[in-house]
């Protein structure tokens, strides 16, 4: 797909009903399920300008980047169609990248498909009076006992979708995003030979609006308003593979990774916005594993603990509606806080055992 089912919710006038901004042209808008609103599952909404709702100034700026993007799908500034970077990405660094890690692929592999066909293996019903004889019974046949006979029973279909996605923000700049890249790439390699369902996306807030929204402060500028707003700054999600096609076809964007970053971090709502393309799914089973290297930062009328609390909210949210979501802490232990379910790899010799033994179970 294009990428534009993004599931962010964008909306063409402010927060607060100021002049100044534009309207979204109809190509600019992201397509919404509609059975996902965002934040509506624990908030009204009402925008009491104090922190007791997570409200953003507005959602009309945030962006979903493919490497299907038209090159001025976000208006002229060519700075805001980080797309075009994706599509430039060089399939001779991700093949560079996963042929230093085949070893420790490979073992991953070995690990994935092990806990795959324990799930898949099909099992024995016993005590039937026809089918195959049961070895264990030989005594009760030869006693008359018709009982000693089993069958097959056909396992369970293996249905399960997994979103990897990865905090790009300025703080991962360096090692943290080229350690986020290797484990991306290896855990996709992993899973493109499994029937398992998978895409990897991104997030921060790197994008701006200059020139869209002059003479209000907060979007592309150094001035907030202290208005009673939890977020200013547009969002950005990247779509480096995704779920309908094959890892060959993205090995372009997937080079690209480190090379993403820059901004703050809204985590809570990057994982709303991951959650609302994984809850379109028709899997049986959902997990999500976010790679982040600290906590959620970003201009926030209202403080760290608003920002906190607000993906401690998302991340119950989530995992209420049924989601595995564990944090992978990228030479951080900062994802404990937040995440029931976390792992923390500080090099790329951990993976194996840390992230695939999680994901195994």
């Amino acid at each position: 797909g294009d990428g534009n089912t993004g599931g962010l919710r964008p909306h063409p006038s402010l927060g607060r009903d100021q002049k100044g901004g534009r309207k979204l042209k109809p190509d600019e808008a992201l397509e919404v399920d509609p059975t996902f609103i965002l934040q509506k599952s624990w908030s009204d909404m009402t925008h009491t300008g104090d922190e007791s709702h997570y409200v953003p100034m507005t959602n009309a700026f945030d962006k979903v980047h493919t490497q299907h993007d038209e090159p001025q799908k976000y208006g002229d500034y060519d700075g805001n169609n980080l797309g075009q970077e994706l599509k430039r990405g060089s399939v001779k660094v991700f093949d560079n990248r996963r042929n230093k890690m085949v070893g420790k692929i490979n073992t991953m592999k070995r690990k994935l498909e092990r806990a795959i066909m324990a799930q898949m293996e099909r099992e024995w019903s016993f005590g039937s009076t026809s089918g195959v004889l049961d070895s264990r019974r030989l005594t009760s046949a030869y006693n008359g006992n018709p009982y000693v006979w089993k069958n097959r029973d056909e396992g369970k279909e293996f249905s399960t979708a997994i979103t990897i996605l990865i905090d790009l923000s300025g703080s991962m700049s360096g090692k943290p995003a080229e350690l986020a890249m290797d484990v991306s790439i290896a855990l996709s390699e992993c899973l493109e030979a499994t029937p398992v369902a998978y895409e990897v996306l991104g997030f921060n807030n790197r994008t701006s609006e200059y020139g869209e929204l002059s003479g209000i402060s907060g979007i592309g500028g150094s001035r907030y308003s202290r208005e009673g707003y939890s977020r200013y700054e547009p969002l950005d999600i990247y779509v480096f593979k995704d779920f309908d096609g094959r890892l060959h076809e993205y090995r372009a964007p997937m080079a690209t990774i480190s090379k993403m970053v820059g901004g703050n971090n809204t985590d809570g709502e990057a994982l709303l916005g991951a959650y609302a393309r994984l809850a379109k799914r028709t899997e049986e089973r959902r997990i999500m594993l976010t790679l982040s290297d600290g906590y959620p930062a970003f201009h926030c009328d209202f403080g760290s603990r608003h920002m906190y609390q607000h993906l401690r909210d998302v991340i119950a949210y989530i995992t209420k509606k049924g989601v595995d979501l564990i944090g992978i802490g990228i030479d951080s232990d900062a994802v404990q806080q937040f995440y029931p379910k976390w792992q923390v790899i500080n090099d790329l010799s951990d993976l194996p055992k840390a992230t695939m033994d999680e994901l195994g179970k």
